[in-house]
């Protein structure tokens, strides 16, 4: 039962609270930080027969030396973290036997990065290329992915343009529903965006959405699509 209430609450205070405060890295540092604490709290409670004043010094030691490794330890480089190696694996292993990983990655400016609740959101920018990459992998950019971005927006329009609404299910850079904000017949553009992070990172991509944000006939909501679409009467 005991286990059960940490596993709930841990999650709870780790994805809700403590991850959007902290960060990823230093969540890590603390969760080490109060593991190496409940293990010094069972040591003291175990009945080890050593005096107040041993014990008192004991567990000064082990904090400290904690709080040395701590420090010696580099914060990750948020370039490499977002790098997406994963995604991009055949790439970068042409890449890298010539030159290592971060000279590599290096090539890019890191002209955004915040960890929220939903992802990590980062704006990377490569000679006149700005991709949005989220946990690693580039789901939008200002030139590469143009054309799909656009394809999706006029496509619905030019199989119903007569339509009078819109919804845009994820904002990402925004270039969908500028291209969707394009159509004077449209009066109305719900666009649903879960990361807070995501709305603020497409301000990078302002003159290729066309700062559709701005446009009067959108609203911005941020929430899941499929409860919103589960609650909305509109069709």
């Amino acid at each position: 039962a005991i286990n059960t209430m940490g596993t709930i609450l841990g999650a709870l205070l780790g994805g809700l609270f403590i991850l959007p405060w902290l960060g990823v890295y230093y969540s890590l540092m603390l969760a080490v930080a109060l593991y190496a604490l409940v293990a010094i709290a069972f040591w003291l409670s175990s009945g080890v027969s050593l005096s107040k004043v041993r014990q008192y010094v004991s567990v000064g030691l082990a904090i400290m030396l904690l709080a040395v490794i701590a420090g010696l330890i580099p914060p990750w480089k948020t370039m490499l973290m977002t790098s997406g190696v994963f995604v991009n694996a055949a790439q970068y292993s042409r890449q890298v036997p010539e030159n290592n990983l971060q000279e590599v990655v290096g090539r890019s400016r890191l002209l955004y990065y915040k960890e929220g609740r939903d992802g990590v959101v980062a704006v990377r920018r490569k000679d006149d290329n700005n991709a949005l990459v989220i946990n690693g992998k580039t789901d939008a950019s200002s030139k590469l992915d143009l054309p799909t971005q656009i394809m999706l927006g006029q496509l619905p329009l030019a199989m119903n343009p007569g339509a009078k609404s819109a919804l845009v299910i994820g904002l990402g850079s925004g270039i969908t529903a500028g291209t969707l904000a394009s159509s004077r017949t449209l009066e109305k553009i719900t666009i649903l965006e879960i990361s807070s992070e995501v709305i603020e990172a497409s301000a990078f991509f302002k003159l290729e959405n066309r700062a559709v944000l701005d446009d009067p006939r959108v609203e911005l909501v941020t929430a899941d699509a499929r409860n919103f679409l589960m609650a909305s009467r509109e069709h």
